[in-house]
């Protein structure tokens, strides 16, 4: 059992034996240790499951395991560590980057608009600490994700969908609200871009929409990306065997005139792309729908650097979206 104590940002550990346990910030004895690896244990089979099995280095293995995943619940953590080759940063540690931010969450908390929004914050957060997916299930939300708060949009917005896939976002986009005076779309992943420009055809959207083949961050500058990783591309700084490169730009850099929404999930890019985005972002003050589960520090770091850029922002809304993973938490600001 968790106890999160506000006042002294402090994180204790009720155990049957001894008690309660603080949790002081390093691996060597937490209580929270073995619940750390259960949960990085998920997510490497979780990774397996998810992935091609051609870019594994076991494919007849992988497709195999595919059809009986209940296999893969065998396989010790040494083996995966050894043989996945995956190790997933976006759980974290709870010890390393959850304690030592326990203020500037409170900030965060604080600054949240509605008591849904403070449940499911404190909900994400003791996620963070437990990996204890029934909080997210005690706060899961039925409304449109990146549009809960946003429907009924009019003809003049201005939009820009970065992280556009296939064009997913714009199909929910057109299903609650108008047809916008301009759709900007960032996505680097060739593959989605080929299959973003067929939807958009179909949906008869190519006289307001604008696709970028290009990633965004804070800079311009060149990244790499491993092909066929579906909604999943995320960019890297090392060249892999199955990569090819990736022009990042910023928002700022393209001078958009009028902005008014700007929805933003990237696999662990937000920080840079709104810092890349400040100029305009601080001129228009556009509706944001920004993602803050890919990183342990993006809980706070995201909501606080918005908050620092538009003052007179007045709302903060977080809800979260998938009943059986940590994923889809989205923070609402306008």
């Amino acid at each position: 059992m968790i106890e999160l104590d506000w006042e002294n940002f402090s994180v204790y550990v009720k155990t049957h034996s001894e008690g309660l346990i603080k949790v002081d910030g390093s691996c060597e004895g937490c209580p929270l240790r073995k619940a750390c690896e259960d949960a990085k244990h998920e997510e490497r089979i979780h990774a397996i499951l998810s992935t091609p099995p051609e870019q594994t280095t076991h494919p007849i293995l992988i497709r195999l395991l595919k059809g009986m995943p209940f296999l893969l619940y065998l396989i010790p953590r040494r083996i995966y560590r050894m043989w996945s080759g995956y190790d997933n940063d976006t759980l974290g540690c709870p010890s390393m980057q959850i304690l030592p931010h326990l203020s500037s969450h409170k900030k965060v908390y604080e600054l949240l608009t509605d008591a849904d929004s403070r449940r499911t914050y404190l909900a994400a957060l003791m996620f963070r600490l437990t990996f204890d997916n029934d909080y997210l299930k005690a706060v899961v939300s039925d409304g449109k994700e990146y549009f809960e708060c946003f429907h009924n949009l009019g003809s003049e917005e201005v939009v820009i969908d970065c992280g556009a896939y296939t064009g997913d976002t714009l199909q929910d986009y057109l299903s609650c609200n108008e047809v916008p005076r301009q759709y900007v779309l960032f996505e680097p992943d060739r593959a989605n871009v080929e299959q973003l420009r067929k939807n958009i055809k179909e949906m008869h959207a190519e006289a307001y929409t604008v696709v970028h083949e290009k990633g965004v961050g804070e800079t311009t500058k060149t990244l790499y990306l491993t092909e066929e990783n579906g909604m999943a591309s995320k960019l890297s700084e090392q060249k892999a065997e199955t990569s090819y490169t990736v022009d990042i730009i910023s928002i700022d850099s393209l001078q958009i005139e009028d902005v008014s929404f700007i929805k933003m999930d990237i696999e662990g890019a937000e920080k840079a792309a709104l810092t890349g985005a400040r100029s305009t972002i601080q001129r228009y003050a556009p509706k944001l729908a920004i993602c803050l589960y890919h990183s342990p520090l993006d809980l706070w770091e995201v909501p606080l650097l918005i908050r620092d850029m538009v003052p007179s922002y007045q709302s903060f809304i977080v809800r979260h979206y998938h009943k059986y993973s940590f994923t889809e938490t989205i923070l609402y600001v306008w």
